[in-house]
């Protein structure tokens, strides 16, 4: 399962997802690179990502927002969408 990335949230977070879940993301510096360190997986509705973002004081930039508010609620509903109405890739 590879993770990809879809749009950064806010600087130093971004949002990626795999083949069952939305990940948070942290920016982290190593070894003078960008590396985007998971920190929670949400797999369930998008009620749920903006409470884990809330969480963690994640103050969205305007074209996040409009991301989001386009985004299906369910998450397996957003990957159909996501693939063209394909859920297996």
């Amino acid at each position: 399962m590879k993770d990809r990335f879809l749009f950064e949230l806010a600087d130093g977070w971004a949002l990626q997802f795999d083949d069952a879940q939305w990940i948070i993301c942290r920016e982290r510096k190593r070894h003078a690179q960008v590396v985007w360190h998971p920190v929670s997986f949400i797999g369930c509705t998008k009620s749920a990502l903006l409470v884990g973002m809330r969480r963690k004081g994640i103050n969205l930039t305007p074209e996040a927002q409009v991301k989001l508010d386009k985004m299906p609620e369910r998450f397996r509903d957003w990957l159909q969408q996501h693939r063209g109405g394909n859920v297996n890739g």
